[in-house]
Parts: structure tokens; C-alpha cells; sequence
């Protein structure tokens, strides 16, 4: 499964990473939503890797970044699904489980961004897209107090935004271990100072891409093991 592409320029990347780890095919793709910086590499991947499915949340609008993804999909033949809550794919042994978005009436489009649950036997990961506090308050209420949100590692939504990873998402997953993906120096001030205060108070041990780069976590269904390429960096341990 690949969630996301980057921007344009990072497709060939994202191609040379998959080969690098002898991939030849994708079961699963998943667009979370259609901004440049997550779908805008696919088209590149989409070239030289064959999808089975292809999971996009609702594109309200259109862009030449946009129609170039899909019409890079189409020529895949394969199916391009707009997945509801709740919906699961199998992956091997690990179970992709679809927990957002729950609704469509937002105005930002980062608050469509499909938010997913992968479950490897006893290890947990949650990937938010770039949903904003809104959406993931709309999500907590939709699946109600009874639901197991908890989870090892959250994938930080909007690459650290002060606008996402709130409180109350903290509280119900409460991670062991995040991970940040922004770039180094960006030009949106990622991660903001508010997103990784909260992330201390929720004692999350947390890795920044922009510092370590690449960031591998790995599991193998009992222990999640993480490495990194920037050596000079360690993660932020909450004291």
C-alpha cells in the first residue's frame, strides 16, 4: 500500500524508494485528498507501478494537477473508490480499516482527507491525511466513546499544522510514537510550536522529517522498531 505521492517533483523518489524495497506492484493507493503535495507525485508512480485499487476521497473541484491524476489512474484499469467509514481492505495479514472522513460539508479540503487504521496483529497505525481539528471532532463523535482508537504510531495530520492533531484526538488514540512529515525549512513553518506542545503534553515520542528525514518504522506484529537517514537527529522524548 502507498498512501500519498508527494509533490510532482517527488515522484520519480517515491518510484526509486518502492523498487529500492523490491516492490513491483500496488495491492492498494490511496490520494487522502487532492492537494499538489499528496497526489502530485502519483501520476509518476502510477506510470510505473500497476494498482489493483485506487482510494480517493470526494474531489469537489478540478486542477491540471488533479485531472493529471486521473487520468494517470484510468489508465490503470483499475478501480477508483471513494471508500465510506468503516470500509476495510485486506493487505496480506494487516487490516487497512477507513475511519474518515465521516462527512462531506466542509469548506477546506484538507478536513476530506481519508484517515485510515492499519492493524498488523498487535500493532496499530493511524494515518490522518491533512485533517484539520474540525473533522477530527466530527470523526470522534461519529464513532462514539466505545470505539478503540488507540494506537502505536499516529501519522501527524497536516505535516504538523497548528491547525491539526488536537487535544482530543491525542487523548483517544494516545500514541507511543508519532511521526511528523514535513520538509526541512519549509516555507509553512512545520511543525508548528502549538502541534508539537501537545504532543509533549500527550508524552509522545516524536520524529520530525524535516530533521531526521526519511523515517522507517517497522513491525513485526508484536514490536515496532524505528530507524532514520539523519543519524545527527534523535526523536523528541517528552521528559
Amino acid at each position: 500500500m502507498l498512501i500519498d505521492g508527494g509533490n510532482a517533483a517527488d515522484g520519480y523518489a517515491v518510484r526509486s524508494y518502492l523498487e529500492n524495497a523490491g516492490v513491483d506492484k500496488l495491492d492498494l493507493l490511496v490520494a487522502t485528498h487532492p492537494h499538489e503535495d499528496h497526489i502530485g507525485g502519483l501520476p509518476t508512480v502510477l506510470t510505473y507501478f500497476e494498482a489493483e485499487t485506487i482510494w480517493t476521497t470526494e474531489i469537489t473541484y478540478s486542477n491540471s494537477t488533479i485531472r493529471k491524476f486521473l487520468e494517470a489512474a484510468d489508465k490503470q484499469d483499475a478501480p477508483v473508490v471513494r471508500p465510506t467509514g468503516g470500509e476495510t481492505f485486506l493487505l496480506g495479514s494487516a487490516l487497512v480499516t477507513v475511519l474518515g472522513p465521516v462527512s462531506t460539508n466542509y469548506e477546506d479540503v484538507n478536513n476530506l482527507s481519508l484517515v485510515l487504521m492499519v492493524e498488523f496483529e498487535d500493532t496499530r497505525f493511524l494515518f490522518t491525511g491533512d485533517m484539520e481539528i474540525l473533522a477530527e471532532g466530527d470523526m470522534l463523535d461519529f464513532w462514539g466513546e466505545e470505539f478503540n482508537w488507540k494506537c502505536d504510531v499516529l501519522k501527524v495530520g497536516h505535516h504538523g499544522s497548528y491547525s491539526s492533531t488536537g487535544y482530543r484526538l491525542l487523548r483517544e488514540v494516545a500514541p507511543t510514537w508519532a511521526v511528523i512529515p514535513c520538509g526541512y525549512q519549509n516555507d509553512y513553518g512545520h511543525p508548528h510550536e502549538s502541534t508539537l506542545s501537545r504532543l509533549r503534553d500527550a508524552e509522545v515520542v516524536t520524529f520530525r522529517m524535516d530533521l531526521m528525514s526519511t523515517v522507517i518504522a517497522l513491525s513485526d506484529g508484536e514490536t515496532i522498531a524505528f530507524s532514520w537517514m539523519n543519524s545527527g537527529y534523535e526523536p523528541a522524548i517528552p521528559n
